[in-house]
C-alpha cells in the first residue's frame, strides 16, 4: 500500500510539474508567437492600405473603402516610373480585395499575386512614395495649364473618366518636362 501511495504522489507531482511548465513556459511562448504573427499581418495590411491610398489602417479594408481617383493616380505613377514589373489594373486590385481570404482559405495579404506584391513594394519604398507625390504634382500642373479642358478643382474631385483622360493627355504630351517643376 505504501508503494501505491508513493506512486500516486509521484504521478501527481509529475502532472503538476508538466502543468506548471505549460503555463509558465509554453503558453507565454505561444502567446508571443501569436502576437508576433499578428504584428506581421498588421504590417502587411498597413503597407497594402498605404499603397492603395486607403490610409494607414493595420487591418483588412475591402475595395469599397478605396478612393478610386487616388488609386488611379498611384497606378499611373507606377506605370510612368519605369519600375513597374507587371501591369496592375483597377480590376486586379478589385479582385484581390474582394475578400480577406483567397479561394484556398489563406489570408490574401500573405498570398498576393506577383503584380500586386511588386506594386505594393514599390509604393511603400522611399522612391515609390516620392515618385507618387511628384507625379500627382506633375499632372496637377498639367491640369492647371489646361483649365479649358479640365476644371480647376482638385484632381481627386474629377470624374474617373476625366481623370483617366487627364493622365492619358499628360502621358502623351510633347512638353512633359515643363510640368515637372
Amino acid at each position: 500500500m505504501k508503494k501505491m501511495g508513493i506512486l500516486i504522489i509521484t504521478i501527481l507531482v509529475l502532472i503538476a510539474v508538466v502543468g506548471l511548465g505549460y503555463y509558465l513556459i509554453y503558453k507565454p511562448h505561444m502567446k508571443g508567437k501569436r502576437a508576433e504573427q499578428k504584428t506581421e499581418i498588421e504590417q502587411l495590411y498597413f503597407h497594402q492600405n498605404h499603397a492603395f491610398g486607403m490610409g494607414l489602417a493595420p487591418s483588412y479594408l475591402d475595395y469599397n473603402k478605396i478612393n478610386k481617383n487616388r488609386l488611379i493616380e498611384r497606378l499611373a505613377a507606377y506605370e510612368d516610373s519605369g519600375q513597374a514589373k507587371a501591369e496592375v489594373s483597377l480590376d486586379d486590385i478589385k479582385q484581390y480585395l474582394s475578400g480577406e481570404y483567397d479561394e484556398s482559405g489563406k489570408l490574401a495579404a500573405e498570398n498576393r499575386p506577383e503584380n500586386i506584391e511588386a506594386y505594393i513594394d514599390w509604393a511603400w519604398s522611399d522612391d515609390g512614395e516620392k515618385y507618387i507625390k511628384d507625379y500627382i504634382q506633375w499632372i496637377t500642373n498639367y491640369q492647371l495649364d489646361h483649365t479649358d479642358k479640365y476644371s480647376e478643382e482638385s484632381i481627386d474631385k474629377l470624374s474617373e473618366d476625366k481623370l483617366l483622360e487627364l493622365i492619358d493627355d499628360f502621358k502623351n504630351c510633347d512638353d512633359k518636362d515643363q510640368y515637372k517643376r
